[in-house]
């Protein structure tokens, strides 16, 4: 059929082809079934996933919701094809910034899964992969590592160790590795991951380019600039084939290769990048990506090195600001941007205006539990 067709597609890169292959199934779908009927749901929550990865995740949202609903209402509500496409939608929360609403439909998605499929089945991995994420981002580390192990266990013995879904879980292991500030342990797994990953991957195959964008990050932190700069531009080119240019993933990849040159001391060029990454997710609205905030950090020390401290302590101001809406005002995410503000302003003796920033500063680093990079850079 044109839906498991799609579905071969989606599973080798080619999400193009696969999203127009599931609108057509979707079309034929419509003529066929009332617009309640059950074998709809499937097909416009992978087209919305496909839609959310590629072009605009507020659309691709929009559709996986309504074939939520229509699942909902022919499913029982712990049904386990159902929990597996809550796990998809809160997949593209994720993307769109939603951590905390994509952690707690993951939580009762992967639990549902396992009563249905059972807990080794590699569906339930997929979802683990998400629960991870989720978790990284709110710096649950400790969590996030044990829960990728899991999952990388799982596919390993399910689908093999070079399956594509088994290379992108050993890839999120190696990322919560590094945010666990093990940068040398992270590097070698990432490395050996990137090689099997790169040797069959398509030019437009996405989940290559993000894993080169996450591991360029690593190498940043291990201040291996110049490498970093060309993975970042490698995952750039493959995202230009096959992600609009305003979508999130393009912001995350500008954004590291601003920071792979801001480490060649290549400032105007890095600010550049920040600024329109920060553009794309949103810098200026109410309700900013939550992404932002560490981008904002990262201008502000290019600003400061183009001697543009007014620009750079108002990045920081709006860094704080957004981490603690996200994150509350104690979390380690608030070290980098209250450390870089409390030293612009005590090295400029505005000492009485650092004071209060200084203070916040030391609740937080007591409540951090990850080292924090050396370079006051968030990751």
């Amino acid at each position: 059929t044109l839906h498991s067709l799609g579905e071969i597609l989606k599973q080798q890169g080619q999400l193009k082809m696969a999203e127009t292959l599931f609108r057509r199934s979707l079309g034929i779908r419509q003529r066929v079934f009332e617009a309640d009927d059950l074998p709809l749901a499937p097909t416009m929550i992978v087209l919305g996933e496909i839609v959310g990865l590629t072009n605009n995740v507020t659309a691709g949202l929009s559709l996986a919701r309504d074939g939520l609903a229509i699942a909902a209402r022919n499913l029982d509500e712990h049904h386990p094809e159902l929990a597996y496409w809550r796990s998809i939608f809160a997949f593209l929360q994720l993307i769109g910034g939603e951590y905390t609403s994509a952690r707690t439909m993951l939580e009762v998605s992967v639990k549902d899964m396992e009563a249905g499929y059972g807990p080794n089945n590699w569906l339930v991995a997929l979802a683990l992969n998400s629960l991870g994420e989720a978790l990284q981002f709110e710096t649950e580390y400790a969590r996030a590592e044990q829960i990728h192990r899991r999952a990388l266990g799982i596919l390993e013995q399910q689908l093999g160790p070079k399956n594509p879904r088994t290379l992108i879980s050993a890839a999120n292991l190696g990322m919560t590795i590094f945010q666990s500030g093990r940068y040398e342990e992270a590097e070698s797994q990432l490395r050996a991951t990137m090689y099997v990953m790169e040797k069959d991957a398509g030019p437009g195959y996405l989940d290559i380019a993000s894993f080169q964008v996450q591991f360029a990050q690593v190498l940043i932190q291990r201040e291996k600039y110049a490498e970093a700069e060309e993975l970042a531009r490698r995952a750039l080119r493959r995202m230009q084939i096959t992600v609009a240019p305003d979508h999130p993933s393009m912001a995350l990849a500008e954004g590291t290769l601003a920071g792979a040159l801001r480490g060649l001391k290549q400032y105007a060029d890095a600010a550049a990048y920040y600024r329109h990454a920060l553009t794309i997710l949103g810098v200026d609205s109410n309700n900013p990506h939550p992404d932002v905030a560490g981008l904002l950090n990262n201008l502000g020390l290019v600003l400061e090195e183009l001697n543009d401290l007014t620009g750079a302590e108002r990045a920081y101001r709006r860094a704080i600001g957004i981490h603690e809406k996200y994150h509350g005002p104690n979390s380690p995410a608030m070290v980098a941007p209250l450390n870089n503000i409390t030293i612009l302003m005590t090295d400029h003796r505005r000492c009485r205006e650092a004071e209060p920033f200084a203070r916040r500063l030391l609740s937080a680093s007591q409540h951090a539990f990850a080292p924090q990079s050396q370079g006051n850079e968030s990751a």
